[in-house]
């Protein structure tokens, strides 16, 4: 399901949709498969930002891959 929004991205818009849109998809995709997944990212300033950051570091713990990340 792709997801599509006007305006710019911002880390507070980021941080909205990894919260309302990503974790749910994530979290079926998580019971559906029983597998251990990694979260990757790229290098956007707001996927870089401090709250993205602890947010994906709290939901993906050493399993988040992109700059700033866990996993190089």
């Amino acid at each position: 399901m792709p997801i599509i929004f006007d305006g710019q991205l911002t880390a507070e818009r980021y941080l909205q949709l990894l919260n309302n849109e990503i974790n749910g998809f994530i979290e079926d995709l998580l019971l559906a498969n029983q597998v251990d997944n990694y979260f990757q990212k790229v290098g956007s300033p707001p996927h870089n930002s401090h709250v993205a950051r602890e947010h994906l570091n709290e939901t993906f713990p050493e399993k988040c891959i992109g700059t700033n990340a866990p996993v190089q």
